[in-house]
C-alpha cells in the first residue's frame, strides 16, 4: 500500500468530531512505523478522569495498530478483518501529550502482531502493548458478463 499524504489524512481525521473530542491525531505513517498522538490537555476536567484518558489512549493505540497493518497489507491477496486482541500495560499515569508508536513485528497471511509503545511529553514510557490483528483472504473479483 502507498504511504498516504499526511495532510489529507489529518484533514479527514479532524472532520470527525468524536476523534477531535478525544484529542487523537495521526502524526506519521510510513513503511516501518505509525505514530499517533493524544492531547489529554482538555481543559474541562476530562484530563482528571482516568477512565476517559485511558479510553482515548486505548482507542488511539488500536487505530495506530490497524494503520500499521494496513501499511503492510498485500491488497491483492489480503483484507483487514479486525483486532483479535489488544493487550495494553499502563506503566505510568496518563497526562499531557501522549505519543503512541506502533510497529508490525510479524505479518502472516491470516494475522499480524503489532508492538505498541507510548510516551508522555516528559519522555516517560506510559504504555507498552501488543496487538494481534486478523487478516482474511481477498475474495476473487467476479468477471462481469454481458
Amino acid at each position: 500500500m502507498a504511504i498516504p499524504d499526511m495532510e489529507r489524512v489529518r484533514a479527514l481525521w479532524r472532520a470527525q468530531p468524536e476523534r477531535a473530542r478525544l484529542g487523537v491525531l495521526p502524526e506519521r505513517i510510513d513503511e516501518d512505523s505509525v505514530v499517533y498522538t493524544v492531547d489529554l490537555r482538555y481543559g474541562d476536567g476530562r484530563e482528571h478522569d482516568p477512565l476517559y484518558t485511558s479510553a482515548a489512549v486505548t482507542f488511539a493505540a488500536d487505530v495506530a495498530a490497524t494503520s500499521a497493518v494496513r501499511g503492510r497489507l498485500d491488497e491483492t491477496k489480503q483484507q483487514l478483518n479486525g483486532t483479535i486482541s489488544l493487550h495494553l500495560n499502563f506503566l505510568a499515569p496518563l497526562a499531557g501529550f501522549i505519543t503512541i508508536e506502533t510497529r508490525v513485528v510479524s505479518m502472516g497471511e491470516q494475522d499480524s502482531v503489532i508492538d505498541i509503545v507510548a510516551h508522555d511529553d516528559r519522555g516517560t514510557t506510559v504504555l507498552k502493548g501488543i496487538v494481534d490483528y486478523s487478516l482474511r483472504p481477498r475474495a476473487p473479483r467476479e468477471e462481469r458478463r454481458g
